[in-house]
């Protein structure tokens, strides 16, 4: 198995900060999230972001994350937040694993604190309409899909024993 960097793409909530911390640590590899970033160059999470700034802020503080991964960074597994493949050209970052799970899943995974972090998720009516708007969207640039039911730990086996089969 030969790859650079590794980006997960997929919903918010899908898991793909816990899986791909689960299999950096098993490939012994950097991982990066792209929204700690973020939030560690911003001083503030991003809810706060969102409501200070706007959507159009964050997506523009993820466009610089995308073009120092593309440029900078190398052997890394990357969890991306949920709406950066969409408005990032994240292609040259790496290869791109789609973590696959269904709307009730992830949910049903958060917590209300949890919840109450994600900006996107506070109407449950939009945000089940913006997981099906982005599920073509996340397909459409995944290298790979791969299921991201179950466990935290059942989902990085399932990633481990694709990544070996490459």
């Amino acid at each position: 198995m030969k790859f650079d960097n590794l980006l997960f793409v997929g919903f918010m909530g899908s898991g793909k900060s816990s899986v791909a911390r689960y299999v950096a640590k098993a490939l012994k590899r950097q991982f990066l999230d792209t929204d700690t970033m973020i939030e560690s160059s911003e001083g503030r999470t991003i809810p706060e972001i969102f409501a200070q700034e706007g959507e159009p802020y964050f997506r523009a503080c993820e466009k610089e994350v995308a073009t120092w991964l593309a440029h900078d960074v190398h052997n890394t597994i990357v969890s991306t937040g949920g709406g950066f493949a969409i408005f990032q050209p994240i292609c040259e970052c790496g290869t791109i694993l789609y973590l696959e799970s269904s709307f009730e899943e992830i949910v049903a995974r958060l917590n209300q604190n949890e919840l109450s972090k994600r900006p996107l998720l506070q109407d449950m009516d939009q945000a089940r309409a913006l997981f099906e708007k982005r599920q073509g969207i996340y397909e459409s640039v995944a290298h790979y899909r791969i299921d991201g039911s179950g466990s935290v730990t059942q989902a990085s086996q399932r990633v481990l024993a694709f990544l070996e089969s490459l």
